[in-house]
């Protein structure tokens, strides 16, 4: 993969140890990881990645490039086959037609020998190598010696590949394992998908973006497959992932773009529902608060709220959809129905009640006051005043 890490990134942030092939951060990229902590997790695969400056890379890659200072041309090995072993005498250099070669033979070949298969509509063995990502044919042969021994001697010989076939080659080897990548994160992710192999999947998804994001649900209820899935972020936006603001405007910008898919999993998780339950329910009371039988007028940021959700604190049962001013208004009398009750006879106890209208007498002591500001009210309200 392309990377932007410098040699002075790489080795600002970790410390290498030639003899063991271990990794230590100097300056941790996470608050969960401490000074000293060894780099990297090791994925399903049995790789160890580590994440510098917000790029992956494999381990025994990261410890090439830390300790030559320069990136490996070709594919880093380990000569033990420990793919956690990254001592620096273990690891090797080789470049992909090698990597090629030295394939493993699929448990399911009749041939038993890597490059030659049978083909049964014509009932002859086929023969083929790879060079430069290209698949070169060699021929066909009635006998599987005859085969075997025409690979061989093919694989020693010299074939010319056009660089206008090798870069159409190895743009679609790369293009593949992008497509794999994807297909394996969506496995992982638990989302159900409809997909029924990854050969449909690379048909329907097609190239995959260079810039880093995911594939969503459009609709985050129902399964991901055709029809159904987008690109977490347009295509054009890109985000620095080695700066905080970078990676915090990635975080911004994909909760943006995928509102229903984060409010589905806060629903799941707060409440154990999902945005499909919470919706059939808001259209049960019609769209508006079951207690006020109002919309939301509480905003946060310039942007309206969502109606809240009502539950049980007990049983954790769904109760209703509620505005923001009755469900923290039932929440605060803890729930009670007697308390809400009892607030109720209060304002209606206390409630509005129509202004005394002043009487003769009042108006007078008003007049007398205006007339003799000197005097105070109580001695301009005794009887016989002014006689």
């Amino acid at each position: 993969m392309k990377s932007n890490l410098t040699i002075e990134q790489v080795r600002t942030a970790l410390e290498f140890y030639p003899a063991t092939g271990v990794l230590l951060w100097v300056r941790p990229q996470s608050n969960r990881v401490k000074v000293g902590d060894r780099a990297g997790v090791i994925a399903s695969n049995g790789r160890r990645y580590v994440n510098v400056a917000g790029e992956k890379h494999l381990a025994h890659r990261l410890v090439w490039f830390h300790y030559y200072g320069v990136w490996p041309t070709g594919d880093v090995r380990q000569r033990d086959g420990n793919y956690d072993n990254c001592a620096i005498e273990n690891l090797f250099e080789q470049t992909r037609q090698e990597v090629a070669s030295t394939r493993r033979v699929n448990a399911k070949s009749k041939s038993g020998h890597a490059g030659v298969t049978w083909d049964s509509a014509r009932e002859r063995w086929q023969v083929h190598i790879t060079r430069d990502y290209k698949q070169v044919g060699v021929g066909s042969y009635d006998s599987l010696e005859d085969a075997i021994a025409a690979r061989r001697e093919a694989m020693a010989s010299e074939i010319v590949v056009s660089s206008d076939e090798k870069a159409k080659a190895a743009h679609a080897v790369a293009r593949r394992r992008r497509q794999r990548m994807a297909w394996q994160r969506l496995e992982r992710s638990g989302l159900r998908l409809t997909w029924p192999s990854l050969d449909e999947f690379c048909v329907d998804i097609g190239d995959i973006p260079e810039t880093q994001m995911a594939i969503v649900p459009i609709d985050p209820v129902a399964p991901v497959g055709p029809g159904n899935w987008k690109w977490s972020l347009p295509t054009d936006q890109k985000h620095d992932f080695r700066t905080p603001e970078g990676r915090a405007a990635y975080g911004r910008a994909h909760r943006e773009a995928n509102a229903d898919l984060y409010r589905d999993k806060e629903l799941r998780k707060k409440f154990g529902i999902t945005l499909v339950q919470y919706r059939a329910k808001l259209a049960e009371q019609g769209g508006v608060c079951a207690i006020c039988g109002s919309d939301e007028i509480a905003e946060r940021k310039g942007k309206k709220l969502s109606l809240a959700v009502d539950h049980d604190h007990d049983t954790e049962a769904l109760r209703g959809i509620l505005c923001i001013a009755c469900n923290t208004g039932i929440g605060k009398l803890a729930d009670s129905p007697q308390r809400l009750r009892d607030a109720a006879d209060y304002l209606e106890a206390h409630g509005k009640r129509e202004a005394v209208k002043p009487s003769a007498f009042d108006k007078s002591v008003a007049a007398a006051m205006a007339a003799s500001p000197h005097r105070d009210w109580l001695s301009v309200a005794t009887l016989g005043f002014g006689a």
